[in-house]
This record gives structure tokens, sequence and C-alpha cells, in this order.
């Protein structure tokens, strides 16, 4: 990386990279806004392709398509993945699906990976964090440095053992570790090696079995990798490895223990292994981990990050005194009816209470709904999702269970925030379920008066296409034009759509 590399920042401004500080290097992709249709204020097509793959109900093929397709591509770096030098078995599994171009993640991705070889380098640093918006094709950007990776050591020290992985690939829901082991088999189908995925979704027995075969990359939620490993199941010396998808749920307060047991004896080992953050939203929390857990590393940054997609178009509607039910299925629902059919959706509520509630009065007046939250049993979650896909014009009723991740096939036309959501972050993710691969796409939001001010901040983000991050806007300048957002707050305290608890559903 040449230090000294100038970036435009989100005004536009040419900026420095400040090269390799005690921190590590941090880089953020280049974009020269004034290139002939690309202006800066956001005329150039965002990378939209889809960062997982599918649920029941959608091919492998088309989901690996949609992962690695891209609306344009970065001038600073190769424009075809075989440039990148991947093995040539990765390079035909990817003709295979008719991909050839890299996203910019992708390229950040393969490079930053492949640079490091899987472990730590001069300065001590153990990690990468690989951070783009949502749809951006984030799971080839790590998968395939890593099986790269993976092939070159297979030539010295044979396949991967029984117990022991190489990479460990980490999830936060059982719905995302079924996906990414979904793209993992596509790929360990053309460039043979072998994949293994844990959750609670599966008896534990069967599980345990399935450890006795030679494995080199293991998908899992925390909870059941540590099980394993605490059973003498799963051993980490030789993970060369540790994936951390979804970084900011993961190191959030449900999960933080886990994670901290996860990492911690992989990098205090002989072998020190690479610790691989993906994440499309670069908390203070996440930045904080890389530096003082990990020593420091690579920031990989794309210049979609924490941005709304631009493909979509946002609308916040201001509830008032308005009964919330009515508003949407009088007034929002029917109007998108009347765009197109076939149209699939997913509304998104805080709670399960105001899950059930919306599920009960859309079903009672003729709608296709399902329900999807952290009380639908692990084995039946897959076949309302499946249900879902296959309906004609179905509404997917759920919680930040479905914001994670979970990517159905270009199906998904709308979002609804029912409730609006505790943060700018789970905004970024609920609404980045539709727009993706380069489509369109339209998100509802409904605001009440505890609302408003966030919802006004996003909203002024989103017109101006700057980030939305965690920073709030300056306060002058959110309260001048927060008068359009005028209304009483209609729930009362037995609303069953009131929000109560932040814990996280899954």
């Amino acid at each position: 990386m040449r230090v000294g590399m100038l970036w435009r920042d989100v005004r536009g401004k040419m900026r420095r990279f400040a090269g390799v500080g005690q921190g590590g290097l941090r880089v953020r992709s280049f974009w020269d806004g004034n290139r002939k249709g690309h202006p800066v204020s956001g005329g150039r097509r965002e990378y939209a392709a889809c960062s997982k793959p599918r649920p029941a109900g959608v091919s492998w093929k088309a989901t690996m398509r949609d992962e690695g397709q891209a609306t344009g591509t970065s001038d600073l770096g190769p424009s075809s993945f075989e440039s990148l030098g991947l093995n040539s078995g990765i390079i035909d599994a990817l003709d295979e699906i008719g991909l050839d171009s890299p996203s910019e993640i992708q390229r950040l991705g393969i490079e930053s990976i492949l640079r490091g070889g899987g472990k730590m380098d001069a300065l001590g640093q153990n990690g990468i964090l690989l951070a783009s918006q949502t749809g951006s094709g984030k799971t080839l950007a790590y998968l395939l440095p890593i099986v790269h990776q993976l092939k070159q050591w297979e030539d010295f020290q044979g396949r991967g053992k029984p117990k022991r992985p190489r990479c460990i690939v980490v999830a936060p829901t059982q719905e995302l570790v079924e996906q990414i082991h979904g793209v993992a088999k596509s790929l360990g189908h053309v460039v043979k090696f072998s994949s293994t995925m844990v959750s609670a979704r599966a008896k534990i027995g069967q599980q345990k079995k399935s450890m006795e075969k030679p494995m080199d990359v293991l998908i899992g939620t925390p909870n059941r990798i540590l099980r394993l490993n605490r059973e003498g199941f799963v051993w980490f010396g030789d993970a060369r490895y540790l994936v951390l998808d979804e970084a900011d749920l993961l190191l959030g307060d449900d999960y933080a223990k886990e994670v901290t047991a996860l990492v911690t004896p992989v990098v205090t080992k002989e072998e020190r292994a690479k610790v691989v953050m993906v994440t499309a939203s670069a908390t203070k929390r996440v930045r904080k981990f890389l530096q003082t857990e990990l020593s420091g590393g690579l920031e990989m940054e794309t210049t979609g990050l924490h941005k709304a997609v631009s493909s979509a178009k946002h609308h916040f509607i201001n509830q008032g005194q308005n009964d919330k039910l009515e508003l949407l299925e009088q007034t929002i629902l029917p109007h998108i009816s009347d765009l197109k059919s076939d149209m699939h959706g997913l509304v998104f509520c805080n709670t399960l209470d105001s899950c059930r509630a919306v599920e009960h009065y859309l079903q009672n007046n003729d709608y296709r709904a399902f329900c999807l939250h952290g009380s639908v049993p692990s084995a039946t979650r897959k076949g309302v999702i499946g249900s879902f896909l296959e309906s004609d014009s179905g509404i997917l009723i759920t919680t930040d269970l479905a914001a994670r991740g979970l990517d159905f096939g270009g199906k998904v036309k709308y979002v609804v925030n029912f409730d609006f959501p505790h943060n700018k972050v789970d905004y970024l993710h609920r609404t980045g379920r539709t727009a993706r691969a380069g489509m369109k796409g339209k998100v509802y939001s409904l605001v009440r008066g505890r609302d408003r001010r966030l919802a006004r901040e996003i909203e002024l983000a989103v017109s101006k296409r700057e980030t939305i991050d965690e920073k709030p806007l300056h306060r002058a300048r959110v309260e001048r034009s927060a008068k359009l957002f005028k209304g009483k707050r209609l729930a009362s305290k037995s609303d069953p759509t009131r929000r109560s608890g932040r814990r996280r559903d899954f």
C-alpha cells in the first residue's frame, strides 16, 4: 500500500492517508467523483451485490451470481478476479456462475487477506476490518482469498483434519450460518474443500459426528462452536483464520462474552490466527476491538459505507394521531400493491407483541402474512422463509432477526419500518434488505413523536447522500427541519405495538 495515497471524503474534499501508525494502516477506497458519469453527488450506482446467499426457494447459483455482481468497479484496482491472483479452481467456479469482475469490497478484501497470508504481520497486528454497505458482496470478499490460502497450504500440509478447522467463520444467527455455508458449499464443489456448519438448529449429537470428518472451514454460531470446543469436538490449534461476520452485532452485549472466548485462544496460541471482522457498520466498538484486542490492523472501507442504498426511495410518514395498523393496511400496502404485482415485502417491528399484532391484523384483512422472530422454533424458521418467497406478494413481519445478512434473492421490493428502529445502524441493516444487486426498492417508515429527531437525522443524511453513522447531526440543523414531523404520540401503555426492552431478538 502506498503511503500518502489520496482519497475523497464524503464532502468531496481530497485527503491523504496518514500511513502506518500505532493503530495500523487505515485504508479507504478512492473514487474520483468527477469522472464522466459518476458525479460526487451520488449519481453513480452503488455496489449492490447480494452479500449473502438465499434462504429456501432461491437457487444457490443465482445467489452466487448476485453475491459477486457489481454495478461498477473501482479505477484503482484490478478489474477481474483472475488479475487478483486467485487459484485457477476458484476462477473456474466463478466463471461457471458468470462472475468475472469483483465488487469494491471484494477487491479490497482479496488483496488485504492475501497480503497477510493468515499470519500476524511484522507490527504484531492480528486484524483485518472489511466494512462495506449492505448488499455489496462481503461473503465472497473473505471466502475467496481464504479458500485460495487453504489450497496453497494443502499442497504442503495436506487436507484438513477432523476436529481441526483451518478457518472458523462465526455468525450471530442460524439463518446467516446456513447462508454462508451455502456459498462455501457451492465453491467447494468446484475448488474441492470441505466445509461444515453448526448451530442450534440441528441436534448436538449429529454435529459431534460431523466433527469426526476432515474439515477445512467450520461455520457456526458462537455458542455452538464454544460448546463443541468445551466437549473436545473442535480444536483451535490449526486455525489460521477466524472470521466474525456481522462483527458489530457479535461484539454487542448479547455476544461479546462468547466472541471474546473464541478470539482469545486463536490470537494467543503460538501460531496466531488472523481475525477478519466483516460488517456493514464500522462502529466505535468494532474499531476499538481491532485496536485493543487485535493490536491493530488494516481497516478496509468502501465508498458506500454507512450510506443508504441509492437505488431505494425512502419515505418517512408522520403517524400523528392515526392508528399505525390502519396506516399500514389502508395507506402503505395499497399504494405498494398498485405499483406492481408479485411485490414481496418486509415489515419490521421492535417487539414480539408488535409482530404478532401486525400478523393477526393483516391476516384478518386477507393479506398473505408470515411471521419470523426469535420465538419461532428453529426448525420452523426455514419453512417460514420458504413459504414467504414462494407466495405471491407475501409479507414477512419480523424483528431485527431478518435485518442481518439475510438475502431473499432480490424478491424483496419494499421494507416497512412499522416500529421505527432504535438507532441508525438498525435502519441501515433493515433497509438494506431491498434494492439489492442494482435493483430498485422502496422504504416506508412510520414516525411518531419519540422517533422524530432520529428520523429527521436519517432523512437529512439520505436526502444529501451523506453517511448515516453514529455521530448525531448538529442539533440546530435537525430542529430547523423537524417541523415536518409534528404530531402527537398515539400508542398507549396497553398498545401491543409499543417497544419494550432492547435485547436483541435472535
